[in-house]
């Protein structure tokens, strides 16, 4: 069983891969054909998972 740290750098990883795969989308070629609400609310979206990462980052730190 992996401890407290162990698990949050598993979660960041994921999350971290999910937002690369997310930034990837919204550079794509599809993007620009969904709806303006759709694009604005994954942008929104990518910048919150931005900040939940900054903060797993944090606490991984905080757990050295």
């Amino acid at each position: 069983m992996r401890d407290i740290k162990e698990e949050l750098k598993f979660e960041k990883l994921e999350l971290d891969n999910k937002i690369q795969k997310l930034g990837i989308f919204i550079d794509g070629r599809i993007f620009p054909t969904i709806p303006r609400l759709q694009q604005k609310l994954l942008i929104t979206q990518k910048g919150f998972m931005g900040s939940y990462s900054r903060i797993l980052g944090e606490r991984i730190q905080n757990l050295n």
